[in-house]
């Protein structure tokens, strides 16, 4: 009796006789059985397989496979498989992702008598850009929740801010991430360059009232004083407002004439009359001059003002011995015995 061989393999076995051999066939590699079977020859034809005998009960056992439980019938036999194998020796895997079971776009993996929903995580690889939130679809796919001043299916458009023409008033748009900058031009501030910019609150008018305007400003000046910022004091004695030789002195919003002897009023315009005080004596007759008077004197009388009684008796006008008696603008004589007369003169009959 030639010995018995014993096989052990991973491969699904055909049991079909030919001249002492098996014939073996491989299977998935999903297949998983060890069998171990022992096959008594002697039972065999050994020309031919047509007429021997097999005992099905080892037979069955050869054939069966993943748990199984096979059961010998009259020239055959049947195999119950265990969860998740199929057909007549229980080495069909049954594929339970068939159905399609796995929802939302699931990918199905097929396990042994059951099956495993694998979900592809599009965000997986971050491909919402600028800090987008990405999001799985129900469906295939994602979709990007993009922060304000971005755009596109993976947020990767920065939007211009500056599309819009935000900065107003000649302002210059410069635009950012999210954002934009208004360069306003002089005369203008605020986010928006919509704010006038108060250029007298600085109070440049040194002396005047500052009225705002559009981009500048404006003095208006106190009275005496004049330029830009009202900086600079009017001289009203540039015009030389003082007449005959007056002085001027120049004041705030005004001035004042120094006048010269003989002249007086603001601009010294008028000539001091000064026979007006009767400066002349004793009958005097008073001439007025410029800044001065002259004093014609009457008869006896001598000096600037006439105030000076001539002595008629220094001329000694009386004769004949007469004495001289000076009085106020003349003179009188006392004659002799004999003489008669204003100076004493006439002789008198005796």
């Amino acid at each position: 009796m030639a010995p018995v061989p014993i096989y052990k393999t991973d491969l699904n076995v055909n049991a079909s006789l030919d001249l002492k051999e098996f014939s073996v066939k491989e299977t998935s590699m999903s297949v998983r059985a060890h069998l171990v079977f022992m096959v008594d020859f002697a039972l065999m034809n050994q020309t031919t397989c047509s007429a021997a005998r097999v005992n099905l009960a080892i037979l069955a056992e050869i054939v069966k496979l993943h748990n199984s439980t096979c059961i010998e019938l009259v020239d055959d036999f049947i195999c119950i498989c265990a969860g998740g194998w199929t057909d007549s020796t229980c080495s069909t895997n049954i594929n339970e992702c068939f159905s399609s079971p796995c929802e939302n776009q699931g990918i199905c993996q097929d396990e042994i008598n059951g099956y495993n929903c694998v979900y592809i995580d599009e965000c997986e690889s971050n491909p919402c850009q600028n800090q987008g939130n990405c999001i799985n679809r129900l469906t295939v796919g994602y979709d990007c929740e993009c922060f304000d001043g971005f755009q596109g299916t993976n947020c990767e458009i920065d939007l211009d801010e500056c599309d819009s023409s935000p900065c107003m008033n000649g302002g210059i748009c410069v635009d950012g991430p999210n954002q934009f900058t208004c360069i306003c031009p002089q005369g203008w501030s605020g986010v928006l360059c919509e704010t006038d910019v108060d250029e007298c609150a600085s109070s440049p008018c040194m002396n005047g009232i500052c009225d705002n305007l559009e981009n500048r400003y404006s003095c208006e000046c106190k009275s005496g004083y004049t330029g830009k910022d009202c900086q600079e004091e009017i001289s009203e004695c540039s015009s030389n407002p003082c007449l005959n030789g007056g002085t001027c002195n120049d004041l705030i919003n005004g001035f004042t004439c120094q006048c010269p002897p003989g002249y007086q009023g603001t601009l010294c315009q008028t000539d001091i009359n000064e026979c007006s005080s009767v400066p002349c004596l004793n009958g005097g007759t008073c001439t007025n001059a410029r800044n001065f008077f002259s004093c014609a004197c009457a008869p006896g009388f001598q000096g600037i003002n006439c105030q000076i009684d001539v002595n008629e008796c220094n001329s000694q006008p009386c004769q004949n011995g007469g004495t001289c008696v000076n009085e106020r603008g003349q003179f009188s004589c006392i004659c002799t015995d004999g003489w008669a007369g204003v100076f004493c003169t006439n002789g008198k009959a005796i």
